[in-house]
């Protein structure tokens, strides 16, 4: 496909070419629809901003021949077997343009260095499986305050430490595909984002989003499994755990709720190599069991918690600590071996417990305990126990 003067269509129509070799001497516009570029044989593979081999269907260094105002750039189709090559050439920055990513279920994306959308409120979508490739190690993915969409797989390639920094302002983020399931990527972090979605499993070194990255919302729907220290460290207005956490290496446990509430599911069980502690600013929702494998693995709850189901917390002789107010009508089994556990707060003064069942090495209650004694429940301290001022050790009844 070749045009050497400019083309424009009106409305929301839209343009595809599907050819083997392009060359624009001018631009092709429309001003509500999209424009699709692909290869008219499907096995071949797509550059841009990369060195094309021969027969690729190179499409230049930023998509500067493409216009569309309210729709967007598709690259690729959905038959398409080949890859698309970006950013081979060095980090890729497109303006005015939201851009699509499109390949079939065999095909995929290999990101060779960063890629950037410069213009506000643009969206970035891979429709295909998405590979890490850049020398050095780190890829970075921005856009300027628009949505960042990853549909399908995302992995290392085993050879860089494939790690990702996401960086896309007041723009939501989505994990539709597993990330690291083939090959285990390195650290994630993100710089800035508005909501936060994994809808799949998540396998890498770390996964850290700090507080000035003033996260919305963070979903995670999927298992996570993290072999480096800096674990997963997470802080957003509100977070959402509905599936389980394993960390190796010392890897930490830190959610971070500051301005809303952190929910965890009974399907979100935490096994920690190191230090777990978990914070809401509106409170801890949990139904989850938390399991500490090292001496060094200690449990804190830093705020109000209430419990939805019966949940039991281990440790490997690590501290389990709730630093606040403690509820629900519901069993809690915590045995920290050696370690020491300490209630710091009212312990079942808005809802009773049912059964509470501690062993450690020092049981340290320094606030009034209230259990329901419906049913035969039990309060049993296996440990030597220490009364703060003032105590009411157990109160039975609703």
């Amino acid at each position: 496909f070749a045009n050497t003067g400019a083309v424009t269509v009106s409305g929301a129509n839209n343009i595809t070419i599907f050819a083997d070799s392009v060359t624009h001497g001018a631009a092709l516009t429309t001003t509500s629809g999209n424009i699709q570029i692909g290869p008219s044989t499907i096995t071949k593979n797509i550059t841009l901003n990369n060195v094309a081999a021969a027969g690729d269907l190179n499409l230049g260094a930023n998509l500067a021949n493409y216009v569309t105002t309210n729709g967007k750039v598709i690259v690729g189709r959905d038959t398409m077997t080949g890859s698309i090559l970006l950013a081979g050439s060095g980090a890729t920055t497109i303006n005015n343009l939201s851009v699509d990513f499109l390949t079939s279920s065999t095909g995929q994306t290999v990101l060779n260095n960063n890629f950037i959308l410069g213009t506000a409120g643009k969206a970035l979508t891979f429709n295909s499986a998405v590979r890490l490739a850049t020398t050095g190690g780190t890829t970075t993915v921005q856009s300027n305050n628009g949505l960042i969409t990853f549909e399908r797989a995302v992995n290392a390639d085993g050879v860089s430490t494939g790690n990702l920094t996401i960086q896309a302002g007041t723009g939501n983020v989505a994990f539709n595909g597993a990330v690291g399931s083939g090959v285990r990527l390195g650290a994630i972090s993100f710089t800035s984002a508005g909501s936060v979605t994994f809808d799949d499993s998540v396998t890498a070194a770390s996964l850290v989003a700090a507080g000035g990255a003033a996260v919305t919302t963070a979903i995670f729907n999927g298992a996570q499994n993290y072999n480096a220290a800096a674990g997963l460290n997470f802080v957003a207005d509100s977070i959402t755990l509905s599936a389980g956490i394993t960390t190796t290496a010392a890897g930490v446990v830190t959610l971070n709720a500051d301005t809303g509430s952190l929910t965890i599911s009974a399907a979100g069980d935490i096994s920690s190599n190191g230090v777990v502690t978990l914070t809401g600013f509106g409170g801890i929702i949990t139904s989850g069991d938390i399991t500490g494998t090292a001496a060094a693995a200690t449990i804190t709850f830093a705020s109000p918690t209430t419990m939805n189901a019966g949940i039991a917390l281990n440790t490997a002789g690590g501290a389990i600590n709730f630093d606040s107010t403690l509820n629900g009508n519901q069993a809690l089994t915590l045995n920290a071996g050696v370690g020491a556990v300490t209630f710091g707060g009212i312990v079942g003064g808005t809802q009773a417990l049912a059964n509470l069942d501690v062993t450690a090495g020092t049981i340290n209650l320094n606030n009034n305990l209230t259990v329901d004694n419906q049913g035969g429940n039990t309060v049993t301290f296996t440990g030597a126990t220490v009364l703060g001022a003032n105590v009411t050790p157990i109160v039975t009844g609703k």
